[in-house]
């Protein structure tokens, strides 16, 4: 506040210093009784008025003065410009006399407000002093154990015991349930067991999953599947998500955590254990919760009630963290003083690990029996133990405000360490560091505190993702009060004017109602979006917001508009002076307003994957305190001539030279503090290759990863060279890319054992080189990545640098990649030992066409080998023990060799991919690669047949495709073989018929796939279909079996999943006699696509009361459903008819009340009874979509009255309605009614008035509708025109 900047605005503007320090007094006296009062708030409401006053008269103080100094920069950039000095003071004087008025006149209110406070202390009863003194740590060790458990060791036997066991119970779905309050320890028990070594080689599959209170069956699905196969999951249909699901469970013992389950709906938890019910006996799930009432509901064979810690061993845990592990011993009085703190916190975990972790760098008994005789003991709970509010009372003053601020965070929410720091910096929490110190360094320092205290934990596996205990974020609300805001849903009603930060989860359409509260808080801080949508998806913002609210948000330090689907910002964004970080990436943005470089405090601008933007501003030089400049995945063509003006730039993740003007590469010399990674972009616009050595690449030693890049062709190889000569990084690296590089060598420096650090090296598309550097003389080099190098034809000993190193060449080598090396002739390998890589796990050589020979001959380590497109590659396949991948694609001459030192090659496999085009050496029994002996082998893929007598005893997956000549799968390939699960067969035009015999194929099956196989026969007599599908739970028929006229759905009692699509000559689906009773109670989904002879359903009806989702598409000849949906499909919830022309109506009776889902399209005979639908009876019905078909079909101009909606209806979809005049009607008895869209109805013109338009409706989506009368929609909140949001 009193800094010589701050000072030369007063003065410089004849304003009266004095006043600033005034202001400091009169802060210095309230601050000193700060510690009294928040401890005194809880119980005296005039204290906490006081306080929160207070805090809003400071946080107003420090707007003042924010603004001065932002006046102090703004001098300073037009001082600099090229305006004479003289005319610059002449316009500050001209522009500003007002200005200094009106700033004098703030202070002057500032300080009596503030006076009035410090008048207040005394009648209050606040006393100075109280605050925790920061004092010298004990000596420690940097390996903390934080996974200390105490206590725990008989619960941890007593659900071992039950884990471990397969007799657990005769259920098909084992849960054990662990119930007990908040902080008592729940998560960490069910982690102990989790990570158990007998639990980890029991079980084949395991996964964590956090549920907490919204229980969306899809959502939990989804995580559930991405936690089994560490994949992101890209499926949107529930139905293919549970099947999915299914095929990752299916004979798999697995254990599934779901930890902290809120859900009292019975029918909920039934949907999502309905997918978990296919695993192998013995698997298990293990549940936490607080409530007994949801334990019940999940029928527990064993419910385990958690209770709190014994005093000896919350003592321990305590003592673990004060203590950090020294012996309590040598400090008798803090140990003396400890016991009795730990008697005060109940037994609770959380609360003794907590005030554990505060006391922790505390050594004067002073700040220990502070912490003992706290009032805040005597407190009420009011959902905040006391414990917790010790534990931010007693924390250091500098670490309140940041803490405060992750109330921001909602429950469990996910938060990452580099963005949480750069926002507390932003937000002005950081104390300004002393000399050459980053005040990131600073701000890391303030996180690893907090998280030392227990106040953050780690999240999962990722080292930089945390998350705050669901006490822990209560605590963080309690804190901050009103000065922060979660906004939940539109419907809020009341917002605090103190409200200085708010964040909100994004919806896909977010319109300004959902803000209206913001208006009344125009000195909001934080305007921050919390959740990603799926897929990095992007989201639509109401332009209002844009143009309107945020302009108006002038005190604004933290601005994100990220993932939303934005083209542009108001010019006034300029005028957010205040502004630090601001995050616009993944938007639409083309381009920058020129006012955004009057931001003059803005340290972050976050513009990753705008894929539209091709500039920057061109004054961006004017920023001469941004920190973080992100504009990767961007299309900017060069970067501003003013780049280097950015002095205090830390990170820079690209620079683009520019062809005619922009920056030169020269100017990145100045930037000399840029840290972690740096791309540098179209480097053949370096005319001048002195400029590149200017870049002082090999100065910038705190950078961690370079990458080069060159356009795709090159005109001038010389200058390139030298370019990358003189771009010669310093040796600390630790990864390196280079692309498109058109030099014919590489520089010298390339591959220099100095570069000890470099863990990863990429060279892409050289394609002028003629030989490779000489990388085996890296030390710690990992992966290594040779792509499109299309000159080498030779890979000789300069590759390993022999000579040159004392090293190993390619001693720590995991992954070495060749890919696209056209010219490739020869690989010469250099050791005799014939062990050239020790270390290598993943060998991959693609499309390296001219390769012959040879291969490295021992790669003890390898688990993973692709060898595809090499088609004169002529090798024996090295000795890989450890091989666990294999896949030979298109190497014809490629020889699985049988060496003199190995009686029969071995393959501890659990994957092996053989396609078309590979042939293979066999031994004599016939058996390529001991295919028999691969007793391991788990999941097979293969080509060819044509030596395959028997197939590995344990194989659970087998692929076959693209099988050329054989007519039938060779008798007796299974007889081994008792555990197949999953098959699928695919692009086999010739294939006729399935192996019989040795108990037949088909028997122990639970997923068939066949696919492009039209002369298969599927074995269906009714002598012998019975036995053959017994196990048969997914079915999926495509382009296949055109021989199949009838498929007989009822021998299939134990399928769960069908879909058939494409099958020629199908008519008709049958059941067996006596099935119409309930015998299909699997069938969960069915599914039948374009198959145009298909005409009718079984007779009487689908026996199968649990199907949930049922589909028909594209059967022209089609002409009625399914008799008695209404009975007999009492569970279905989605419905589906599509383009099924000769539909004449519902089945007698309709359609199940249980939909929740129906969309008809193109089905205009059934259009002409819509009358008789009987929509009106489905109470349960949310969403309904309806189209009339092709342009031909057109005729129906209003039909919504007529159908008759329920008014549970949440969404209506119209489409291609071509000679719809009028939607007036029908409308406004949808009291539920929030989403309408309407598509392709080129004659509607007009909307319903206001007053028929159900006031529920929300979100209006109108596209192709020309004709449309838009004076209409003002009412509606949230308007799409075309692709155009306009709400």
């Amino acid at each position: 506040m009193a800094s010589w900047e701050v000072l030369d605005f007063f003065r410089g503007r004849k304003l009266n210093d004095a006043l600033l320090m005034k202001m400091k007094i009169v802060l210095l006296t309230v601050h000193a009784v700060i510690n009294d009062a928040e401890e005194k708030q809880i119980t005296n409401p005039a204290v906490k008025e006081w306080l929160d006053e207070l805090k809003d008269a400071v946080y107003d103080a420090e707007d003042l003065l924010d603004e001065m100094a932002t006046e102090v920069l703004k001098s300073q950039m037009e001082a600099e410009s090229k305006i004479p000095i003289n005319q610059v003071w002449n316009l500050i004087s001209a522009s500003f006399n007002p200005f200094n008025k009106k700033i004098e006149s703030r202070v002057k209110e500032i300080i009596e407000r503030l006076q009035v406070f410090a008048n207040q202390k005394d009648v209050l009863g606040l006393k100075s002093g109280g605050e925790i003194k920061t004092q010298q740590r004990r000596h420690t060790t940097s390996l903390v154990d934080e996974d200390g458990i105490y206590g725990r060791e008989d619960d941890k036997e007593k659900i071992l015991e039950l884990l471990l066991s397969d007799d657990a119970s005769h259920r098909d779905l084992n849960v054990i349930t662990i119930v007990g309050m908040g902080g008592v320890g729940k998560t960490t028990l069910a982690q102990l067991l989790y990570n158990n070594r007998k639990v980890a080689g029991y079980f084949d599959l395991k996964a964590w999953v956090w549920v907490s209170q919204e229980f969306d069956v899809f959502k939990i699905t989804k995580t559930i599947l991405e936690s089994f196969t560490c994949k992101t999951c890209g499926l949107d249909d529930p139905t293919l998500l549970q099947v999915e699901l299914r095929e990752i469970l299916m004979r798999k013992k697995f254990l599934l955590v779901l930890d902290d389950i809120w859900n009292e709906d019975y029918c909920s938890w039934d949907l999502l254990r309905g997918a978990l019910r296919y695993g192998a006996s013995g698997s298990k799930i293990i549940a936490t919760m607080r409530s007994k009432k949801v334990s019940s509901i999940m029928h527990p064979i064993h419910t385990h009630h958690l209770e709190l810690l014994s005093y000896e061993d919350s003592w321990l845990l305590f003592a673990k963290h004060a203590f950090s592990n020294e012996d309590t011993c040598a400090h008798p009085t803090l140990k003396a003083i400890g016991e009795k703190i730990v008697e005060k916190c109940n037994g609770l975990p959380l609360a003794a690990k907590t005030i554990g972790g505060l006391l922790k760098s505390e050594t004067d008994t002073k700040d220990w029996n502070q912490v003992l005789n706290s009032e805040i003991w005597d407190f009420p709970n009011n959902g905040i133990l006391p414990a917790l509010r010790l534990s931010y009372h007693y924390l250091p003053a500098h670490l309140k405000p940041c803490f405060a601020y992750c109330s921001l965070f909602h429950k469990n929410y996910e938060f990452d360490k580099e963005t949480l720091v750069r926002l507390w910096i932003a937000e002005g929490f950081v104390q300004q560091p002393k000399a050459e110190e980053r005040i990131e360094v600073v701000g890391n320092g303030y996180f690893t505190d907090l998280l030392s205290r227990s106040l953050f934990q780690q999240s999962g596996g990722n080292e930089s993702r945390f998350i705050m205990h669901e006490l822990i974020n209560g605590l963080a609300k309690f804190v901050s009060g009103e000065f922060s805001f979660s906004l939940e849903d539109e419907n809020q009603q009341k917002i605090s004017r103190k409200t200085r930060h708010m964040s909100y989860f994004r919806g896909k359409y977010d319109a300004s109602r959902k803000f209206r509260l913001l208006y009344e808080t125009k000195r909001l801080r934080t305007f921050l979006p919390l959740n990603l949508p799926p897929h990095n998806d992007r989201c639509y913002l109401s332009t209002q917001i844009i143009f309107d609210l945020v302009p108006m948000l002038r005190c604004l330090r933290v601005l994100s508009l990220s993932h939303y689907k934005i083209t542009e910002l108001s010019d006034s964004i300029g005028n957010l002076r205040k502004l630090a970080y601001l995050d616009l990436s993944y938007t639409g943005l083309r381009n920058l307003p020129d006012s955004t470089c009057n931001l003059y405090n803005l340290q972050t601008l976050l513009l990753s994957n705008c894929c539209s933007l091709s500039e920057l501003p061109a004054n961006m030089g004017k920023l001469i305190n941004l920190r973080h400049l992100d504009i990767s995945q961007t299309n900017v063509k060069e970067m501003p001539t003013q780049i280097g003006r950015l002095g205090s730039l830390q990170t820079l993740s690209t620079f683009v030279v520019g062809k005619h003007s922009g920056a030169r590469i020269k100017e990145l010399g100045v930037l000399r503090n840029l840290w972690r990674k740096l791309s540098i972009l179209s480097l053949q616009n370096v005319v001048l290759t002195m400029d590149a050595h200017e870049a002082n690449l090999e100065g910038k030693e705190h950078l961690d990863a370079l990458a080069l890049e060159w356009s795709d062709d090159t005109d001038d190889s010389q200058n390139e060279r030298v370019v990358l000569e003189n771009l010669k990084p310093h040796s600390k690296l630790k990864e390196l890319s280079i692309k498109f590089y058109g030099g014919t060598r590489f520089p010298d420096w390339l591959g220099d054992p100095s570069f000890s650090n470099l863990l990863a090296l990429c060279l892409s598309d050289c394609k002028y080189c003629l030989s490779l550097p000489p990388l085996g003389q890296l030390p710690s080099l990992e992966k290594l990545y040779i792509v499109g190098a299309n000159s080498v034809k030779k890979v000789g000993l300069e590759f390993y640098g022999h000579g040159s190193s004392s090293c190993k060449p390619f001693g720590s080598l995991k992954t070495l990649v060749f890919e696209k090396m056209m010219e490739w002739e020869e690989w010469f390998i250099s050791a005799s030992d014939g062990k050239e890589f020790p270390s290598l796990q993943e060998l991959y050589i693609v499309r390296c066409p001219k390769l012959i020979g040879r291969l490295p001959s021992h790669l003890p380590c390898l688990t993973r080998l692709e060898i595809t497109e090499c088609e004169k590659l002529v090798a024996s396949l090295p000795v890989v023990p450890a091989i666990r991948y294999m896949w030979l694609s298109k190497c014809d001459e490629m020889v699985i060799d049988q060496r003199s030192d190995d009686a029969e090659l071995t393959l501890q496999s659990s994957f092996m991919h053989m396609p078309t085009h590979s042939s293979f050496t066999c031994p004599s029994d016939g058996d390529p690669v001991g295919l028999k002996h691969l007793s391991d082998l788990e999941t097979l893929c293969i080509s060819s047949l044509s030596h395959v007598k028997v197939f590995p005893p344990r194989l659970h997956k087998l692929q076959i495709e693209g099988l050329g000549a054989p007519e039938s799968l060779p008798e007796g390939m299974m007889c081994r073989n008792t555990c197949l699960v999953h098959l699928t067969i695919s692009n086999c035009p010739s294939l006729v018929s399935f192996p019989m015999g040795c108990g037949g194929l088909l028997t122990t099956l639970k997923v068939l796939y066949i696919h492009n196989c039209r002369k298969l026969e599927l074995p269906l007599s009714e002598e012998m279909i019975q036995p053959q599908y017994s196990s048969l739970e997914t079915l999926k028929i495509e382009r296949s079996c055109d021989s199949l006229r009838c498929f007989p759905l009822g021998f299939f009692t134990k399928l769960i999943h069908l879909h058939i699509e494409k099958c020629r000559h199908l008519e008709f689906l049958s059941v067996l006699e006596g099935l119409h009773h309930g015998g299909l109670t699997a069938l969960e989904a069915f599914y039948i696509l374009k198959c145009p002879e298909f005409r009718s359903f079984p007779r009487g009806g689908l026996p199968t009361p649990n199907l949930r989702w049922f589909g028909v598409y594209y059967c022209k000849k089609l002409k009625s459903l399914p008799n008695q949906m209404h009975t007999l499909l009492t569970s279905l919830q989605s419905f589906e008819i599509f383009d099924c022309p000769q539909l004449l109506s519902f089945p007698e009776g309709g359609l199940p009340s249980s939909l929740s889902e129906l969309s008809i399209w193109s089905c205009n005979k059934l259009m002409t009874c819509r009358t008789e639908w009987g929509l009106q009876r489905l109470a349960s019905l949310k969403h309904f979509s309806i189209s009339e078909g092709c342009e031909g079909d057109w005729g129906v101009e209003s039909f919504l009255e007529e159908l008759q909606l329920p008014s549970t209806l949440t969404s209506l979809r119209i489409y291609n309605f071509g000679n719809l005049k009028s939607i007036d009607k029908g409308l406004r008895h949808l009291t539920s009614l929030k989403k309408l869209k309407l598509f392709n109805c080129p004659e509607l013109r007009s909307l319903p008035e206001v007053e028929a338009l159900p006031p529920s409706l929300s979100f209006l989506n109108i596209q192709e509708c020309p004709l449309i009368n838009l004076a209409k929609i003002a009412q509606v909140p949230f308007v799409k025109i075309d692709d155009q949001l306009i709400g």
